[in-house]
């Protein structure tokens, strides 16, 4: 709203000579990979095997993780700050990815890179880095209900998506009404 779009600036973002060139570009590039160089095959409690996607590559520990983690705790410390002032407890939840979740349990194709993958530890750093600022701050891993709910026979994420399916957001509330239910009686 600032900055509104001039008629030229507009022509130019639909022009079609731009969205042909763009196309070509496209039919002659690399292309896509295969998508099942990042997929498993995940078991169901039906008997039935789906094949799952996974939309990010989860390696061991980066060096960018860590400037994320102090980006993160930062935001977090001024909630808390905020959240105190007002009287609120602030919880945060760790959400872990689609993979972090379903790695144990999928047979990996031949030519799925997914087999080679090592997950970091996202989890326990951030929890650590949070307790040493912020110590009063409550902290949730998601990662072992979605497991368990795994166990059970829940899919808590969609084949082809990385968002939860109803049994996923399920598991969540359940173990998140947990959370505040030990916290409000003192076992958090």
């Amino acid at each position: 709203a600032a900055h509104p779009p001039t008629r030229w600036n507009f022509f130019l973002q639909r022009s079609f000579t731009r969205l042909a060139v763009r196309q070509l570009l496209r039919l002659l590039g690399p292309g896509k990979p295969p998508g099942v160089k990042w997929s498993g095959l995940v078991p169901t409690s039906g008997g039935a095997v789906v094949q799952e996607y996974f939309g990010t590559v989860t390696q061991g520990p980066v060096e960018t993780d860590q400037t994320a983690i102090d980006e993160t705790v930062s935001t977090v410390a001024r909630a808390q700050q905020l959240a105190s002032a007002h009287g609120a407890v602030l919880i945060f939840v760790f959400i872990p990815d689609k993979f972090r979740v379903f790695r144990d349990f999928c047979q990996y194709p031949p030519k799925s890179e997914c087999r080679n993958w090592a997950l970091n530890d996202l989890p326990q750093r951030l929890q650590k880095a949070l307790r040493a600022v912020c110590p009063g701050i409550g902290y949730l891993d998601l990662t072992p209900s979605l497991i368990q709910g795994m166990k059970d026979g829940a899919l808590s994420y969609y084949p082809d998506d990385v968002h939860w399916t109803p049994d996923g957001h399920r598991i969540a509330a359940a173990a998140i009404h947990r959370y505040l239910v030990a916290a409000e009686s003192g076992d958090r």
